[in-house]
């Protein structure tokens, strides 16, 4: 990890990363939402926005898109045909040479803006070469532990490196150990940590399985009956980051066009203008499908009281992690929606196997079924799907995106 070869790589290729605005997102949990929200408001809003994520779930190109539409195979070979040179040359990291790439099809397509979410960490994130607008960060749990340290101090301050120099930083973490650390990066950069939490509140109105329906209200503003397109309580701070950051793009970056209409057209159609999925998505009417890319403790906890609050607490639960993931803490929440589980892998040497992970629930005497591969797993759920029944596929982008590419759709 570094900033090095990123850097080299990105000024053979004109500093493309330099051309356009941007809007940082770091977190453990809820990048990949915040940033959905806030590129669908800006398009909504007629802003050319570029939005780059990962991992990706089908296709590799859903991590690259313009307003909402992914990169296609021809302009992806384009890119590392010209520089092809530059890649033997450098040897880049995988993310380190597609970060480039999306850099440099942002550039070429001339965006407005671009929202650009971190790999992993944040200091020495490839991504962490841009000077944003706004910098935000979500949430902060142990994952990726052999690179970012092993407690949550640690995590914190390599998340806290996005914070750059005069630049607003906004964040929904409340934990005041971890808020001194995002303090103390802040004022050596002559900026201030914006808690959304303490300055913006949200009520639940209404949560559907297609969407949420809140009133939230700023000290100056409240929406009222906004529709999120995406479900799920756990959305909660991820809507208030999103909502925070339009509001300071309008008022001290003056991107006049985001009004309410805006506001409420981008989020009530999210999924249209950005593609996202795998949070709380119903991905098959019969058999009842639900998919979440939930793979942590903090968010199996949160995907947990939502499923919960929807009256989802006998499932029927496919589930794989990777290998560097906290299983032992995210057996309580996983076993509170579910009857069963039908434990798998995905189709990476970064994942459990089945047999690696059947002992944790053999140790708890939840009831198991141990299943190769994703394709079998589902074969197994349908055999046993009654009318009523709903079927839950979580625990990593790799499984639930393998269930998708099965079903085809």
């Amino acid at each position: 990890m570094g900033l090095e070869n990123i850097n080299r790589l990105l000024e053979k290729m004109g500093n493309p990363h330099k051309k356009f605005p941007t809007i940082h997102i770091a977190g453990s949990n809820g990048k990949g939402s915040t940033s959905a929200m806030v590129a669908s408001i800006l398009t909504a809003s007629g802003y050319k926005t570029g939005l780059y994520t990962s991992p990706h779930l089908v296709s590799f190109n859903e991590r690259i898109r313009i307003d909402g539409i992914p990169i296609s195979n021809v302009k992806l070979k384009e890119y590392i045909k010209e520089n092809l040179k530059n890649f033997k040359t450098i040897k880049p990291t995988f993310f380190e040479a597609t970060t480039a790439i999306a850099f440099k099809y942002f550039e070429d397509n001339m965006v407005d803006i671009a929202v650009i979410e971190t790999g992993m960490g944040g200091r020495l994130d490839a991504t962490n070469v841009i000077k944003p607008l706004i910098s935000i960060i979500t949430s902060i749990s142990k994952e990726h532990t052999q690179y970012l340290g092993n407690t949550l101090e640690q995590i914190a301050f390599e998340k806290a490196g996005i914070i750059k120099e005069s630049t607003p930083c906004l964040t929904a973490v409340d934990d005041k150990k971890l808020l001194r650390i995002f303090r103390q990066v802040a004022k050596s950069k002559n900026t201030q940590i914006r808690e959304v939490s303490k300055s913006v509140k949200l009520e639940f109105l209404r949560n559907q399985i297609h969407s949420n329906f809140v009133n939230v209200k700023f000290e100056d503003k409240i929406y009222n009956n906004l529709e999120i397109g995406l479900p799920g309580s756990y959305q909660k701070n991820n809507i208030l980051l999103a909502l925070s950051c339009v509001k300071v793009l309008k008022e001290k970056f003056n991107y006049s066009r985001i009004n309410d209409k805006k506001i409420y057209s981008g989020l009530r159609n999210i999924k249209q203008l950005t593609g996202i999925r795998g949070r709380l998505e119903k991905i098959s009417e019969d058999p009842i499908i639900v998919g979440d890319v939930a793979h942590n403790p903090e968010a199996f906890q949160y995907l947990s009281q939502s499923l919960l609050r929807l009256g989802i607490n006998n499932a029927t639960t496919i589930f794989g992690l990777m290998n560097d993931k906290d299983i032992e803490n995210i057996l309580p929440h996983l076993t509170k929606f579910s009857k069963l589980v039908i434990v798998t892998g995905a189709n990476t040497d970064r994942a459990f196997k089945s047999w690696q992970i059947k002992p944790f629930f053999h140790n708890l005497r939840f009831p198991c079924i141990d299943s190769k591969d994703v394709e079998n797993s589902l074969k197994i759920a349908k055999k046993l799907y009654k009318t009523g029944d709903i079927i839950v596929i979580t625990g990593s982008h790799y499984i639930l995106g393998e269930a998708l590419k099965v079903l085809k759709v």
